[in-house]
């Protein structure tokens, strides 16, 4: 990206912080989608900002923002590149005024974030990340500091960035796993795309995210963690990938601070034994640890499918599976072919 055309997108991201904290000094009122996530006017101020400047910027690049119309597949599908926008990510933070809120402009071309800009409305502040011109900074007024992400090499301890909103048990179950690996695990509990920023700056190495998240809500930040040397990964291994489908929800995933390292071997280990598993898409655990095992078909939910491969432990075969509902059983015959040697409980 042209130096001219950063300081005009920054310009536009600070525009937004602002109009962000008039509102935020108020006493806004709060609204609901219908997938019952909150809604203020500060989102909205935001979002005609953003949207206005990239417009007048970049007019033959097509924006796709959290609080647009978003169209279908058929049309993105044919978007060689385009500007993916949360204007207010963190809105729970917000509405609980705790400062971790954050505003957030990605550019995405071929399925990657390329570039990234991430403003921080309490602090002035505006992360940068630009794989063009391997730029990764974080401005404050005039000041500018680059950006590394720590590396792994010769540790064994593990900082953990985590939701303030979502996770639960389940991620705690899978921070566990990871003491086997890093028997120092620190924590630390941080909203808003805050948390990949964080892994960028060097505060902190590992953050794994279960549970739900959409393509605006990472894009910006995931760019300014890839320019610092890191990355974001589906529980696969393979690095993320943007508008490759109807839906816009992300998988779990993993973000490092470090790309170097052996985190895929290490991940998908762990987290086939802890996988939330879905009766309509049965999923086979490569795990041979009972415990795991245990806790994957103890937390299935009702009418579930739970499949576990014949090469386990011998006292993990007597639970094989978990069959609640006719549904579950009549998805048995299909997964039998696909994984042989299978015993019904």
């Amino acid at each position: 990206m042209k130096n001219q055309d950063l300081v005009e997108l920054k310009k536009i991201v600070l525009d937004a912080c602002q109009a962000i904290m008039e509102i935020y000094e108020t006493e806004f009122s709060v609204e609901h989608k219908e997938d019952e996530s909150p809604l203020t006017k500060a989102d909205l101020a935001s979002h005609e900002i953003i949207v206005e400047g990239l417009g007048r910027l970049f007019p033959d690049i097509p924006i796709l923002s959290e609080e647009s119309t978003v169209p279908g597949y058929e049309e993105r599908s044919t978007w060689s590149e385009y500007w993916l926008v949360d204007p207010l990510d963190g809105t729970k933070e917000f509405v609980n005024r705790n400062g971790e809120f954050t505003v957030n402009i990605a550019l995405i071309r071929q399925n990657e974030a390329v570039l990234g800009l991430v403003g921080v409305p309490v602090a002035g502040e505006v992360y940068i990340g630009d794989l063009d011109e391997g730029l990764a900074v974080l401005e404050a007024g005039d000041v500018s500091n680059e950006l590394f992400g720590r590396s792994m090499a010769d540790r064994s301890e593990l900082t953990v960035v985590a939701s303030r909103s979502h996770g639960g048990e389940k991620l705690e179950n899978f921070l566990v796993k990871m003491k086997d690996q890093f028997p120092e695990i620190e924590k630390k509990s941080v909203g808003s795309s805050l948390k990949l920023c964080i892994l960028a700056s060097g505060g902190a190495d590992f953050y794994p995210r279960i549970g739900p998240t959409n393509e605006w809500d990472i894009a910006a930040a995931h760019a300014v963690l890839r320019a610092a040397g890191g990355e974001l990964f589906d529980i696969s291994g393979l690095p993320k990938k943007y508008n490759t489908k109807e839906s816009l929800l992300n998988d779990d995933f993993f973000a490092v601070a470090d790309r170097s390292y052996r985190w895929e071997e290490l991940i998908k280990e762990i987290h086939d034994g802890i996988i939330d598993i879905d009766a309509k898409k049965p999923v086979k655990i490569i795990n041979k640890e009972s415990e795991a095992i245990k806790y994957a078909i103890e937390n299935a939910k009702e009418g579930s499918l739970v499949v576990v491969s014949s090469d386990v432990v011998p006292d993990a075969l007597n639970m094989v599976m978990k069959l609640k509902e006719k549904e579950s059983k009549e998805l048995y015959g299909n997964v039998k072919e696909e994984i042989p040697n299978l015993e019904v409980q």
